[in-house]
């Protein structure tokens, strides 16, 4: 009798010890949420505990599966929809060949200027940040575009190896099981449910918010990025890929690919890509794509598509224009020979071809000779 009161005992007390770990980890949880909110600050007990344990598990006993790096070459992608004002506009880029269709340019692909950025899950108001996805359908399910809309996604690769925060956990190898034994050998054990406070502290970055209000994710990520931190990765809500946003540097370490057109065909993330080669293998629902449309329902959409876009540039041309942006936006004084040089073209066509964009007004140059500086679009 007295063996089975100690084994009710000692269940009761696991139990006591539950709730309480539980109530703690909720307790700091709430505790960054009025942080977040700038209803606590740091100096805050509770905030300077929750913040010491997040530390502690990310950038210590976690450490090898949050602080990762991301390898030179890596493929991203950015999903800007395509709206009715962005049809016929020449600065856009878009361009056409019989197979495809080519969407933003390196200049409308990349992050917006400071002044014209709005608040992101990772960024205040008027803060520039890159935001990318690992693969094409996460890009475009992330900005939500109605039914029957455009979008362009653009392809960046990464020009030298990086390092990151990363929330979304998805790139480890290791089991669940693993993971948790990981977790449970944590010397803050006994205080706070380890699991159950990364879990909801990992959803913070995840969950949806409809009223655009990152203030809890913003200040999180401020915290990691006062250690120097200048990239985070974190899982999506609406596909099967990883989100990433990128600052300062580190934005300046994508290289703009290329870009096509997608349309939203149908619910349930059906995107049907602008272009008629039928490869569809960086799709996540390829059979459904062939499923659903016919040869001539494609070829439809495809010369629907290019109407409402207008054709301006050839598909070379636009692949010409992209380099020159890229290129002048990083080096403003390079000389048209250089230019010519690193495109790979004769001095002539850079020389016409930059004449015809100085005349549209879509890029600008201020001075003479050696001191001859280039500006995308019109001199102030």
């Amino acid at each position: 009798m007295y063996e089975n009161y100690g084994q009710k005992n000692n269940r009761l007390e696991k139990n006591d010890e539950y709730i309480f770990s539980k109530a703690k980890s909720q307790q700091l949880l709430d505790a960054i949420k009025q942080w977040g909110y700038g209803k606590k600050g740091e100096e805050d007990k509770s905030v300077k505990q929750a913040l010491d344990i997040i530390d502690q598990i990310i950038l210590k006993d976690c450490r090898r599966y949050f602080v990762v790096s991301i390898g030179k070459g890596a493929e991203f992608y950015r999903a800007r929809p395509i709206s009715d004002k962005d049809y016929g506009k020449i600065e856009k880029g878009f361009s056409f060949s019989k197979q495809s269709i080519t969407g933003f340019n390196w200049k409308e692909s990349k992050e917006p200027p400071a002044k014209k950025a709005e608040a992101g899950r990772a960024n205040a108001k008027y803060e520039q940040a890159l935001y990318l996805a690992s693969n094409e359908m996460t890009a475009c399910a992330e900005v939500r575009p109605g039914i029957r809309k455009l979008v362009s996604v653009a392809r960046f690769t990464l020009a030298e190896d990086i390092k990151i925060i990363d929330f979304s956990l998805r790139h480890s190898k290791i089991t669940e099981k693993k993971k948790q034994e990981l977790l449970k050998s944590s010397p803050i054990q006994h205080e706070i449910d380890v699991s159950f406070f990364l879990a909801e502290l990992l959803f913070f970055f995840t969950i949806p918010k409809y009223d655009q209000d990152y203030s809890i994710t913003q200040q999180l990520v401020k915290h990691f990025r006062g250690y120097g931190y200048k990239g985070i990765a974190y899982q999506s809500f609406y596909a099967e890929g990883t989100n990433y946003a990128f600052f300062d540097t580190y934005m300046k370490k994508f290289l703009w690919e290329d870009s096509r057109v997608l349309l939203h065909y149908a619910v349930s993330h059906l995107f049907v890509p602008m272009d008629l080669t039928g490869k569809y293998a960086d799709l996540r629902n390829p059979e459904r794509v062939k499923q659903e449309l016919s040869d001539n329902l494609k070829q439809e959409l495809f010369a629907d598509t290019q109407k409402k876009l207008s054709k301006i540039y050839s598909a070379e041309e636009n692949v010409l224009i992209n380099k020159i942006y890229e290129l002048i936006s990083r080096e403003p004084m390079i000389r048209q020979k250089d230019l010519a040089e690193k495109i790979g073209i004769s001095k002539g066509k850079i020389q016409n071809l930059m004449k015809c964009l100085q005349l549209s007004g879509y890029i600008s140059r201020e001075g003479n000779g050696k001191n001859t500086r280039w500006i995308i679009g019109k001199s102030k």
